[in-house]
């Protein structure tokens, strides 16, 4: 389908260069267009009759456009545009691996004339700047309401939506999201264990309805007033990604034969709110499947750390600028290396990532 429409675009280019009113938008050309926010939102391909692609239109916090063209066909396509202009009435992108394709804005300002032809399907659609800011969660009980997660939006350099999502449960924790699409009123975001969530807009654009698993979310914050609480936050000592070795590893009486290779233990920890989780790398000989993070608390007095929690063991240690030194236990109540491991203390010393010096 796709390729069929783009074998198209030599012929509309030449029927649009003997047009009058594509004459007229192609004269216009050199003036700066200034209405890139007036074509943010969804367009569906109309040249053939049934719906096979729609484009995606965004207007980034520079007024740059951004952009994406989907179609549902087997297996379905996701393009991202790249160079999208618009000068006058004449929108330019180019397409990788085919090449620019130029469309012209009709009078009406809901359909596009070009390569493609596109009508809009939602003039009231929402841009990414729209979505962006806070957005909570909250458990409602009478009087009694408590706000259990925070989704916090934000647009990446690209004008594209970006975020990560805050865990304010028992052991608090920030997770980053993978990804974060918007189409139409429709916005669908990945956590970072690949899980894929969504949600509608209220017609208001208050409330994000979640089904069937899937939260729902009131408006907390604008993105300007995101912005401004963000700034407010300060940053720990602690903050950023720390790893190391523990050695000697003391093995139990259970083990006969100790798989050889390194047990690392890593850590994330993060300011706001004060979160964090635990990866535990056994031996890979010992080990077929992927690692995963639990939750885990710390707490703080000066330079004294503590890490702990049911599954990630129990770390106690001295911080120094990019180095926790101390001692790692299974810990209480830990049923998953209290088999194999001995409770006895086992050293290591943590170095912090220079590139993560911050989970924020």
């Amino acid at each position: 389908m796709i390729d069929r429409a783009i074998s198209r675009a030599a012929r509309w280019i030449l029927i649009c260069a003997v047009l009058a009113p594509c004459t007229a938008a192609l004269a216009e050309q050199k003036k700066a267009g200034n209405g890139a926010a007036s074509l943010a939102g969804d367009w569906e391909y109309v040249i053939n009759g049934p719906v096979k692609m729609v484009l995606h239109l965004q207007v980034g916090a520079d007024g740059a456009l951004a952009g994406t063209i989907d179609t549902p066909e087997s297996p379905p396509q996701h393009v991202v545009l790249k160079d999208i202009q618009l000068s006058g009435k004449i929108l330019k992108y180019t397409w990788p691996q085919r090449g620019t394709i130029m469309e012209v804005v009709q009078d009406d300002g809901n359909s596009m004339l070009g390569a493609q032809i596109w009508q809009r399907v939602n003039s009231s659609a929402l841009s990414a700047r729209d979505v962006a800011g806070d957005w909570e969660s909250k458990i409602n009980s009478g009087t009694y309401s408590k706000v259990t997660h925070i989704l916090h939006l934000r647009l990446d350099s690209s004008g594209s939506l970006t975020g990560y999502l805050d865990e304010l449960l028992a052991i608090p924790r920030r997770v980053p999201l993978r990804e974060v699409r918007l189409q139409g009123t429709t916005l669908t975001y990945t956590l970072d264990n690949g899980t894929v969530l969504h949600g509608t807009f209220s017609n208001d654009r208050r409330m994000i309805l979640g089904d069937q698993g899937n939260f729902t979310w009131e408006r907390a914050r604008t993105l300007a007033q995101a912005l401004a609480e963000d700034s407010k936050e300060k940053p720990l000592p602690t903050d950023g990604t720390w790893s190391g070795v523990i050695t000697p590893i003391l093995w139990s009486q259970f083990v006969k034969t100790p798989p050889k290779g390194d047990f690392r233990y890593v850590v994330h920890l993060g300011s706001a709110p004060v979160s964090c989780s635990v990866r535990l790398e056994l031996p890979t000989e010992n080990q077929g499947a992927p690692y995963t993070d639990v939750p885990c608390e710390m707490k703080r007095e000066g330079a004294n750390i503590q890490i702990f929690g049911p599954y990630a063991g129990a770390f106690t240690g001295t911080l120094s600028g990019d180095q926790l030194t101390g001692s790692w236990t299974t810990g209480k109540n830990n049923p998953v290396f209290v088999m194999a491991l001995s409770s006895e203390p086992m050293k290591v010393r943590l170095t912090r990532s220079a590139s993560a010096a911050a989970t924020h």
